[in-house]
């Protein structure tokens, strides 16, 4: 029987398979660093408009705090108005108090009394005079 020599065959059959080997391993390679370009692409995009949309709400809290501050110093200012406005009216409806005052002063002042100083507060009034006796200051009193 012939003897055949395998060698160089088997030879050139290991080096077509180391070169396969090495172009799927180039190819996977390429195809995972393609997977990785493309993953990380999308989730820098993601990223980017998440921090555009961060941004935005930023500014308009930033806008909406400083209508706030506004809104406090509106409020402030109202309140100092009503403050003036009930002051005015509590002057507006005592100012007839300090006329029916005198009037009723001058009506129930008899003769021979003399006020020297009149004085108020409140609901409190002090009369100070001269009188041609006691009992003319007492009828007063009455």
């Amino acid at each position: 029987m012939r003897s055949i020599n395998l060698l160089p065959w088997r030879e050139e059959f290991r080096q077509k398979q180391k070169k396969d080997y090495l172009v799927h391993l180039g190819l996977s390679a390429a195809a995972g660093v393609l997977i990785w370009l493309i993953t990380h692409s999308y989730y820098s995009s993601l990223i980017d408009n998440q921090n555009l949309r961060n941004s935005f709400l930023s500014e308009q809290i930033a806008a909406l705090d400083k209508k706030i501050v506004q809104i406090k110093e509106l409020e402030k200012e109202r309140e100092r108005l009503i403050a003036r406005m009930t002051a005015v009216e509590e002057l507006q409806t005592s100012r007839h108090l300090t006329v029916r005052f005198f009037d009723e002063v001058t009506k129930t002042l008899p003769d021979g009394v003399y006020l020297t100083a009149l004085k108020q507060d409140d609901s409190k009034a002090e009369i100070k005079g001269i009188a041609q006796s006691n009992a003319r200051v007492s009828n007063f009193m009455r």
